[in-house]
């Protein structure tokens, strides 16, 4: 298309971030698309991904950075595991600021679902994976008892109506059930839309994670969204569910400022925003970002961790049976019986249904 020289044979290092600088703008003379801290063009994952449009090479240079970094999480996985065959993860409960588990040494909870198959049950049995369903759409419903976050999250999953993503994908962009169930980038970006809306994140953010999920699936064949696009897409979400956004999230920043700037989960666990009084706006809004946080993810962190102790009663009564690890809003077991035990873990994870008529839902894998 008469860009650049892509035709000359210029060798360069894809490691080396000034010789990409050079071959991609000077050479091929493609636009820059993001700045380096430096003042310079930026050659990082994020810029890569917006040059994608324009040339064949951005992607190539991607996938070198990706199995880079991979080849890099193999070998310090398979050095760490050499003692025993095993991977020892450390585990927080205190890191985050919703409360969440977080993980390090290695981060057991960013393995991507394709490498699973990697790690393997103890000799004669079987790993179990118990994964909530939805539980961070099921809490902003449970608590603001917006009618369409009510209607999605107690209707059958198999049906149209509960079907959160599917249903939002149509509305967004206008499409029908069918290429909605079936057209992966769309529904991905109306998830993104979704959950950055829930949780009050900026335009930019929701495309920075897009960006990323982009950059973690290659085979995802989706262009970055416009700062216009997922505008419209917020909007959209604010239409859907308007007793969430309109309602309950200004009430539950007004009863935080009622008390003080405290905010809690709905376990009572505390949270403390003295900024949310402050003067300055982004400060102020940072704060109120934080506390909507915390009451809907910190709850799912109250949750897992009922879960865990829970589900350690229950095992203790069982030699075959180990916890393994947590992830997210997953525990992942392994048993001599998996197919016997699967529906007393998920039983035991539903905590006796706490916050009816919104169900907790907990899918076993095996």
């Amino acid at each position: 298309n008469g860009i650049g020289k892509f035709s000359e044979r210029t060798p360069f290092n894809p490691n080396s971030g000034p010789q990409i600088v050079e071959w991609l703008h000077d050479t091929l003379r493609l636009p820059v698309m993001r700045q380096a801290d430096s003042g310079g063009p930026s050659t990082d994952a994020l810029a890569l991904l917006k040059l994608r449009p324009y040339h064949a090479a951005p992607q190539l240079l991607l996938m070198s950075k990706q199995k880079r970094k991979y080849i890099g999480y193999l070998e310090s996985w398979l050095e760490w595991s050499k003692p025993d065959g095993k991977l020892h993860s450390v585990f927080s409960m205190a890191r985050t600021k919703t409360g969440r588990h977080s993980s390090q040494d290695p981060n057991a909870q960013q393995v991507k679902l394709a490498w699973r198959k990697h790690f393997i049950a103890p000799p004669g049995r079987q790993l179990l994976a118990a994964d909530y369903s939805q539980i961070e759409v099921r809490l902003p419903a449970f608590v603001s008892r917006d009618p369409a976050l009510v209607r999605a999250m107690t209707a059958s999953s198999d049906t149209l109506e509960g079907n959160i993503h599917i249903q939002n994908t149509m509305r967004i962009f206008g499409v029908d059930e069918d290429e909605a169930r079936h057209n992966t980038p769309l529904k991905t970006r109306a998830k993104g839309y979704l959950f950055g809306a829930l949780f009050g994140s900026k335009g930019f953010e929701i495309q920075v994670v897009l960006e990323k999920q982009i950059l973690e699936d290659e085979t995802l064949d989706i262009e970055v969204p416009t700062l216009k696009e997922v505008m419209h897409g917020i909007d959209t979400m604010h239409q859907i569910y308007p007793v969430f956004f309109q309602e309950w999230v200004p009430a539950a920043i007004y009863h935080c400022r009622e008390r003080g700037g405290w905010g809690y989960t709905l376990f009572g666990r505390p949270g403390y925003y003295p900024e949310i009084f402050s003067k300055d706006k982004a400060l102020r809004e940072h704060a109120e970002r934080q506390l909507i946080s915390l009451i809907i993810q910190g709850t799912a962190g109250d949750i897992i961790r009922f879960a865990e102790q829970r589900v350690s009663e229950y095992i203790g009564g069982y030699d075959d049976m180990t916890l393994h690890l947590t992830v997210h809003d997953e525990l992942v077991l392994s048993a001599d019986y998996a197919e016997v035990h699967a529906p007393h873990i998920a039983t035991v994870m539903e905590l006796d249904q706490p916050f009816m008529p919104i169900p907790l839902v907990v899918d076993v894998k095996i």
